[in-house]
């Protein structure tokens, strides 16, 4: 299994530096009033990154809503239960 894993990032290493390689070329990206000028290769990564980041953060946000929902589950159940053994 350890050999697997090696050979997978090894592939995934030599596949990425095909793709750096291949986007050397200088392209200038336009952000709002400034542009700004740098490799393609450093154009994937940047975009590879703040995707990344974004999918975290939203994944972030979804765990708080789900958190949210169990404990306002538990307390309504401890509620009923109480309410329950007071009636009762």
């Amino acid at each position: 299994m350890r050999h697997t894993k090696l050979i997978a990032f090894a592939l995934l290493t030599l596949i990425l530096l095909i793709i750096a390689f291949q986007n050397l070329t200088v392209t200038e990206v336009h952000l709002l009033f400034m542009t700004v000028s740098m490799p393609q290769a450093a154009l994937l990564t940047t975009t590879l990154l703040i995707g990344f980041l974004m999918g975290l953060f939203a994944s972030a946000l979804w765990q708080v809503r789900a958190w949210r929902a169990r404990a306002q589950a538990k307390k309504k159940t401890r509620e009923e239960t109480s309410a329950a053994n007071d009636q009762g």
